[in-house]
């Protein structure tokens, strides 16, 4: 399995989907030194990326990194969510989005999802209006289901 480690010139995380940590019975032995976005774990590098390896090594399973070095400041990721067993579950348990549910922004109106506009977000309608707004992914990420 290939795992993109990224850095930053104070630490690293290596990004694993929640479903290979739900597999391998990892999910409530992550740290909250690590991060979450979407359904990926960032893991960091110190002792969850390596009790990651462990368990894929202990299947028979190979790791085969993928560096990706940021020279000066600090990586995105430190922005993310930090990891929790709970969050981790959440995202797990949240269904597939398509065109035509509807979702919640923290504590904001109701929207429709219209299109998805890939890596970018989704194109998302008020509830009732006809009025479109594009949501980024990392809003998409932390967006509440509702049907």
């Amino acid at each position: 399995m290939k795992v993109t480690v990224y850095s930053d010139p104070g630490h690293a995380w290596g990004k694993v989907s929640l479903s290979k940590l739900a597999d391998l019975n990892l999910i409530d032995r992550i740290s909250s030194f690590s991060f979450l976005r979407g359904q990926f774990a960032y893991l960091e590098e110190d002792c969850d990326l390596s009790s990651f390896v462990l368990a894929m090594r202990e299947r028979g399973e190979s790791v085969e990194f993928i560096e990706q070095v940021r020279r000066s400041g600090d990586s995105a990721i430190r922005s993310y969510d930090h990891y929790s067993p709970a969050k981790a579950q959440a995202l797990l348990a949240r269904p597939a989005l398509k065109p035509g549910m509807l979702v919640r922004f923290h504590n904001s109106s109701t929207f429709e999802l219209v299109e998805s506009i890939g890596r970018r977000g989704w194109v998302v309608r008020v509830q009732g209006r006809d009025i479109t707004y594009r949501a980024t992914s990392a809003q998409i990420a932390n967006c509440t289901v509702l049907k």
